[in-house]
């Protein structure tokens, strides 16, 4: 059987296993173009986007690639998980993103509804906690981590048909980013997380080496955490990005080794990340006969950054890792016996 035939066949069990809230879709797709969606009923069952029918695992050379529940596919939590009360009536996190109802033509990732009620609503974005108030013609949903912080808040109006979203207001990163601040956010490596297993993530767990584990808010303003491991493949060290059930892959564009890659889209999950900024970038090398003497980072503001060198049992071959903030890299310089080549990393 062709490569093809196998994906049809993939593609058709998955299509039988999906079904889609069309409504739903419609009303997002309205917000998109700038008009507001009239009200329509909440999804009793999981919402699962159209490119979860394309997510199988494939793992293409030169490239991300999603799993079969692929980031782009957010895993939506049972119904009844999301617990009343315990959560802040204030914010912790040093800053947070408003959206009015203008602003959606721009951000509509968070769009949170009464219409069957406030628990839905926080089961729906898989949230520990929620608090709910409705006072006279106004109410306010506040979502909360597991540990009571409170991660957003959405108000909402009383209308004829119901409640009609008014803004909302959710933690965030620098510059309304979705990375969780942190005091050394240039080094990789484990951080207050438990990294997710590389058994769950990567073919050859055993030989797998952590590369990095850092916290980002998601669309709703909660606080996750995003794996990152290494470990030997077919055209020598890939990378597994994300959590064992949405997760992306990427495969080197040069096996060969030496000219460096840009991996920046590999740091954030991509439905989070979506029309939000990364104040950083993220690079590779990759020397497959050890061959390269140094790998580094300039700028035009006279920074020099050293790129990690990562090794594992058994690997054919190491990475150069190399993260900086985007303003404070301007090329990336790859040297070896014969001499220097620099890459511009814009």
């Amino acid at each position: 059987m062709s490569v093809e035939e196998r994906l049809a066949r993939v593609l058709h069990d998955e299509v039988d296993t999906l079904d889609v809230d069309v409504h739903r879709l419609h009303a997002r797709t309205r917000v998109r173009l700038g008009t507001r969606p009239p009200a329509s009923p909440r999804p009793s069952r999981t919402w699962v986007p159209l490119l979860a029918v394309a997510a199988v695992l494939l793992v293409v050379a030169g490239g991300l690639v999603l799993n079969r529940l692929g980031d782009a596919v957010r895993t939506i939590r049972p119904a009844g998980t999301s617990h009343r009360g315990g959560v802040a009536a204030v914010f912790t996190c040093p800053s947070q993103v408003t959206v009015d109802d203008a602003g959606r033509k721009r951000d509509d990732s968070y769009l949170p509804s009464l219409d069957k009620g406030a628990g839905a609503a926080a089961d729906f974005e898989g949230a520990p906690r929620y608090e709910y108030d409705e006072t006279g013609d106004r109410a306010t949903l506040r979502l909360g981590n597991a540990d009571g912080s409170l991660a957003s808040t959405a108000t909402f109006a009383r209308t004829g048909e119901g409640w009609d979203l008014v803004t909302t207001t959710k933690c965030a990163g620098e510059g309304g980013g979705i990375l969780v601040p942190e005091a050394d956010p240039l080094r990789l490596g484990r951080r207050d997380f438990q990294p997710y297993p590389a058994r769950r993530m990567t073919e050859q767990p055993d030989r797998a080496v952590l590369v990095d584990d850092r916290g980002y808010y998601d669309v709703a303003g909660l606080v996750h955490h995003r794996t990152i491991w290494a470990s030997p493949c077919d055209r020598g060290i890939c990378l597994s990005a994300g959590r064992p059930d949405a997760h992306v892959i990427w495969t080197p564009d040069h096996p060969r080794g030496l000219v460096p890659e840009d991996l920046t889209s590999i740091m954030l999950p991509p439905d989070d990340s979506v029309g939000r900024p990364n104040p950083y970038t993220f690079w590779m090398v990759m020397d497959p006969d050890g061959s390269v003497l140094d790998v580094h980072g300039t700028s035009s503001r006279d920074i020099r950054t050293d790129a990690v060198r990562i090794e594992g049992p058994g690997w054919t071959g190491r990475l150069y890792l190399l993260l900086q903030r985007k303003d404070a890299l301007d090329t990336v310089v790859v040297r070896t016996a014969s001499g220097s080549t620099s890459y511009p990393a814009r």
